[in-house]
């Protein structure tokens, strides 16, 4: 995400401007468009997008699209073959279903954190993210199977993946 622009090492662009390493690696040929869920106008492009695309994928807090008109049952009311992965730290349901969550909050609470560091002293945090890559690998995962099921029944799916339990 853009906190991983102001991650390190940095080196300089072709445009002089000094870049994120990290950032870089992990967005290298992505495109991107900024579309305001909120507005009308912005909902209608997005439902549109919605309508020939193969997959989405959103990492919102639970609910939060239903309030924006754009859940999945919606999505799927538009294009019935869309497979949708929700993103989330602890999952679409269950009791910490509304709490934010980044990559250390889950390496903490699945104990990846208790076996780092030096003896006797704290935790120290390890050089990979590894609770926002092994989520990646387990949406694509599920990304890749429901593809599958949908070349059989002609249907798309919603994925539910909880960062913490990957």
């Amino acid at each position: 995400g853009d906190q991983s622009r102001r991650t390190g090492p940095f080196f300089t662009g072709k445009d002089g401007r000094d870049r994120s390493t990290y950032f870089t690696s992990v967005n290298r040929g992505k495109r991107s468009i900024v579309v305001d869920l909120k507005n009308p106008a912005g909902r209608a492009v997005f439902l549109d997008l919605v309508g020939t695309a193969d997959v989405v994928v959103e990492n919102f807090r639970p609910g939060t699209l239903s309030k924006l008109g754009v859940d999945y049952n919606s999505l799927s009311a538009v294009n019935p073959r869309l497979i949708m992965a929700s993103v989330s730290g602890f999952g679409q349901t269950g009791p910490y279903a509304e709490r934010a969550a980044l990559d250390i909050v889950v390496q903490a609470m699945g104990g990846m954190l208790s076996i780092t560091g030096e003896e006797g002293g704290g935790p120290v945090r390890p050089g990979v993210s590894q609770g926002d890559i092994t989520a990646a690998l387990f949406t694509v995962i599920g990304l890749l199977s429901a593809t599958v099921e949908r070349s059989r029944s002609g249907l798309g799916q919603h994925l539910d993946l909880s960062m913490l339990d990957c």
